[in-house]
């Protein structure tokens, strides 16, 4: 599937959870393993919490999902479980993990 095809796909279901295509910086074959985020965050009741502004691939396979809240009200609670599910789709290199030190 091309680049565009799949941009078009993720922007027709999830509308503007998505972020603008030239925000989108991942090859193509990571769109249905950002689909299969979306999906899964849209499935726990997340997907419209937050505003993806990009998605980036700092290497293959290791993606980066930039977004914000979109209510200022969100419980810090909620806010942790929606941090949670993102981080278990994303990948980081422990150069950029954080840590408790």
């Amino acid at each position: 599937m091309s680049d565009i095809a799949w941009r078009d796909a993720l922007f027709a279901r999830y509308g503007d959870a998505v972020p603008a295509a030239d925000r989108i910086l991942v090859r193509a074959e990571m769109g249905p393993f950002i689909e299969q985020m979306l999906a899964a965050l849209h499935e726990r009741g997340f997907l419209y919490d937050i505003e993806f502004t990009g998605f980036e691939e700092r290497a293959p396979g290791w993606l980066i999902s930039h977004f914000r809240y979109r209510h200022d009200g969100l419980s810090k609670r909620r806010k942790r479980l929606i941090e949670d599910a993102i981080a278990d789709w994303n990948f980081y290199p422990p150069a950029m993990k954080e840590t408790d030190e």
